[in-house]
């Protein structure tokens, strides 16, 4: 007997849950009496995902690659969380991927998507007093909608360095989501630098316990011509003495579009908390759009909290400046687009990561700007 396959995406994203039951039954309850995210939900409204997913039906997979054996867990959630792209990715999966990496100061993963609907998720443990970078590289084939969920839990004294590049297909749909929890004197610096697809969604939950935790969350987005980007983060502070800096930077031309989300909380018991959060975005031609909501939650008196966001467009003097000095314009925009974004990948402590990352920009500048 033939199986008859689903005939649109929503119908494609729950058949995995045909029978679930438990947290998975009821957030399959939820997915189809709502349906996936449209402009018309407030945490969605630049990000259309019913839109952008539509006509991407078939089973996908996600294949994967790490630099270690990985070893698995039960997913543990909760039909109620309010993060809606982790829960799509961790409940279409029955087991985490999970790392542990206790004698480990390197860990490279790969995920790639092919055509079709797919999901996967990891969880990765920085022990106590461990010092771990992690590499994350993700792409697609066309015609893919990845739901992907990557959660990480730093434990106290324990440093993670987090780069993640993503290079999707232009007809692709990517929503990766990372939920972090951040122990009391652990650190957890995070890059990622994306050149959009037709929908990408990172979206990154941090909650900090405070108390000499630190974290740094730095975004890069640079999207042409029917390319959607969109940087999303949650941060919660709950303890006393946590920091926070944050900064996100993209460009937009040739008719891409931009978005960067960012909220931070501050809880009444975070007192001394220091907080800030910077968005600047560039658009180089009528075309292109950015959007930018950022958004300060204080209940906390003692504090030192703030946020900026300026959204303009290039330099025209800087680049006259340029040219006079025997630059043609094609080059001297795209130095300076390059330097505009380069202050995101300060915090990259390997060069050479680094290096492939300024070169990626570079060439993907060098035909588009």
């Amino acid at each position: 007997m033939a199986v008859l396959e689903p005939t649109n995406t929503l119908d494609q994203v729950l058949a995995p849950f045909k029978g679930a039951t438990g947290w998975r039954g009821e957030f399959a309850k939820r997915l189809k009496k709502d349906g996936l995210p449209t402009k018309r939900d407030e945490d969605w409204k630049w990000s259309d995902v019913a839109r952008a997913t539509k006509g991407i039906t078939g089973y996908g997979k996600v294949q994967f690659r790490s630099s270690v054996n990985p070893e698995w867990t039960e997913v543990r959630r909760s039909a109620s969380q309010d993060f809606f792209a982790n829960l799509l990715a961790f409940a279409g999966v029955m087991n985490v991927t999970y790392f542990e990496p206790r004698n480990l100061t390197v860990l490279d993963l790969d995920f790639r998507a092919t055509r079709g609907v797919s999901q996967a998720a990891a969880s990765i443990v920085g022990a106590a007093g461990n010092n771990i970078r992690v590499h994350e590289h993700y792409s697609s084939e066309e015609q893919a909608f990845s739901a992907i969920g990557v959660d990480y839990v730093v434990g106290p004294g324990a440093r993670v360095e987090r780069v993640i590049l993503i290079d999707e297909a232009p007809k692709s749909v990517l929503l990766l989501s990372s939920g972090v929890t951040l122990h009391e004197t652990g650190e957890f610096i995070q890059t990622v630098v994306t050149q959009g697809g037709k929908l990408v969604r990172h979206e990154t939950q941090l909650h900090s316990a405070g108390k000499g935790a630190k974290a740094t969350l730095n975004g890069a987005y640079l999207v042409g011509k029917g390319a959607h980007a969109d940087l999303t983060t949650r941060v919660k502070m709950h303890g006393p003495g946590g920091t926070l800096s944050q900064l996100t930077k993209g460009i937009a031309y040739g008719g891409g579009h931009g978005v960067f989300q960012g909220k931070i909380h501050v809880d009444q018991a975070a007192q001394k908390t220091d907080a800030k959060m910077t968005h600047k975005g560039m658009i180089i031609d009528e075309k292109s759009e950015i959007d930018a909501k950022p958004e300060l939650e204080i209940y906390a008196d003692d504090v030192e909290c703030a946020h900026g966001n300026a959204i303009g467009t290039l330099d025209e003097m800087a680049l006259f400046y340029m040219q006079q000095r025997g630059l043609p314009e094609a080059e001297a925009r795209r130095l300076l687009v390059e330097s505009f974004l380069d202050e995101t990948l300060a915090e990259i402590s390997h060069e050479k990561t680094a290096g492939t990352i300024r070169g990626l920009m570079s060439k993907r500048l060098k035909d588009l700007v």
